[in-house]
């Protein structure tokens, strides 16, 4: 049986952006991927050798990924015991604050599942193999911006205009202020200048931002990825062959601002299957590709620690697929971006790249695509934007963290501020949610919706 899942955003902006259009070729094929697979959902741990990287204490430790996603269920047993710190949505002034924890599974699901690629430890329920992470020493900054339908509207009753997407920004800037490294996206916004000014800001301060681009097929009013904004990492999804993810017409996904692919197909998730925590199916996505690739950046910066943010972005597109350092090569069709994230990223030392971040660009593809006249009226941050956020002009300034950050500098890497695993609920900025569905929903206002495709279910029990 085939279902299709969907997280709901509502909210609409306008923005601007910038970039440069990237030279473009054939790129024939993904080299490498497994050549067997069980069908047990973790092929995209095995192949890529990750069990090996652990052995040798490289587990992501010293790393900290914000993640803004759904609350997440930290106690099912892939997760007990991993360093999260959950973090109410930011902006709740009107009472009813909704815990950015939550144990009911239509609320729960994606987060719990986008936190366990990442932190997963592979414990499961009785007889199961849980969902493996890829970087179980990370710390986890768990932002829940996206509720059922109507949990919010007691909280938002004093603030009630403002958009998802604006929410999400603050959730951003929080990371940022929080000296985190990777901030990791599975969801899709509409377009404002609050979202602009936090990925500056993010940029500014050398944290690596990713995103998955839609997925193909998806019901879109106004829709678009972070992914889609200049200097943000946009990945889309990759099945065992190494070929890009398909619809239910079999509609290759293909989207103008995929940079990377990663394993986003027959991927074993929890909670899926018959609707309760304890069943298990495969399920697809770039929801999932795209904390993978975040968990795998935070092995390479924790394997080497002296590499900077922008040299292992760089790193990232010389060393796509499991073959030594190659010329960068760009999918002129638009499946593959720059190819793969596998084994050649992992192990290539990123200290022999530019400081400079590939992603920002004066005009993106899209508006190169599209023969915008206007460079400056793609996607932002433009340029400028992130410049005048370096040197201390842009029009937010960090704010203070509870946690002893104030933005202006990161912290020395493994480093970080104290960790406190699922008991933190304080954050430095007022909190805010976004009204939506992480199943299905029908929600006022405009909809956006990034679908994952389910997969017949296994192991329920």
């Amino acid at each position: 049986m085939m279902r299709d899942r969907f997280v709901l955003v509502a909210g609409v902006a306008l923005m601007l952006g910038v970039g440069v259009a990237s030279p473009v070729v054939a790129l024939e094929s993904v080299d490498a991927l497994p050549d067997t697979y069980d069908g047990d959902g973790l092929w995209y741990f095995d192949w890529n050798h990750i069990q090996d990287l652990h052995d040798q204490g490289i587990d992501g430790s010293g790393v900290t990924i914000a993640m803004i996603d759904s609350p997440v269920n930290v106690d099912v047993p892939t997760l007990q015991g991993a360093s999260i710190t959950p973090i109410p949505p930011l902006g709740c002034e009107g009472g009813g604050e909704p815990s950015a924890t939550s144990t009911d599974v239509a609320a729960a699901v994606h987060g719990t599942n986008v936190a366990s690629f990442i932190v997963g430890s592979g414990a499961g329920y009785p007889g199961q193999t849980g969902v493996k992470g890829i970087a179980p020493g990370v710390h986890l900054l768990a932002y829940a911006t996206l509720y059922p339908e109507g949990v919010l509207d007691e909280c938002l009753a004093d603030n009630p205009d403002w958009f998802p997407t604006q929410r999400v920004a603050l959730a951003i800037n929080d990371a940022v202020a929080r000296g985190v490294d990777i901030i990791t996206v599975s969801q899709l916004v509409t377009n404002s200048f609050e979202l602009v000014d936090a990925l500056a800001n993010a940029f500014a301060h050398d944290v690596i931002v990713v995103a998955g681009v839609q997925n193909h097929g998806a019901e879109v009013v106004l829709a678009h990825s972070p992914g889609d904004m200049n200097g943000v990492l946009s990945v889309s999804a990759v099945r065992p062959d190494g070929r890009p993810v398909t619809d239910y017409m079999q509609h290759e996904t293909r989207d103008v601002e995929t940079d990377v692919v990663a394993p986003g197909w027959d991927l074993l998730a929890q909670g899926y299957g018959d609707g309760t925590w304890q069943s298990q199916s495969l399920e697809g996505g770039t929801s999932f590709a795209t904390p993978i690739t975040a968990a795998e950046i935070a092995l390479v910066m924790q394997k080497y620690p002296h590499a900077t943010p922008n040299q292992i972005l760089l790193s990232l597109i010389h060393n796509t697929g499991v073959s030594d350092s190659h010329e960068v090569v760009f999918d002129s069709e638009y499946r593959l971006g720059y190819g793969i994230v596998a084994t050649a990223f992992l192990a290539a030392d990123p200290t022999q790249y530019d400081d400079v971040n590939p992603f920002i660009e004066r005009m993106s593809r899209s508006a190169a695509a599209r023969n915008d006249p206007n460079p400056d009226s793609s996607w932002g941050p433009t340029v400028e934007q992130i410049a005048a956020y370096r040197d201390g002009d842009g029009t937010v300034s960090p704010t203070p963290s509870t946690d002893g950050t104030d933005g202006s500098a990161r912290p020395e890497r493994h480093h970080a501020a104290t960790h406190t695993s699922h008991s933190d609920n304080s954050s430095p900025l007022p909190l805010i949610l976004i009204s939506s569905s992480v199943l299905a929903a029908i929600i006022t206002g405009i909809i956006i919706a990034i679908r994952t495709t389910s997969k017949p279910t296994r192991n329920n029990s």
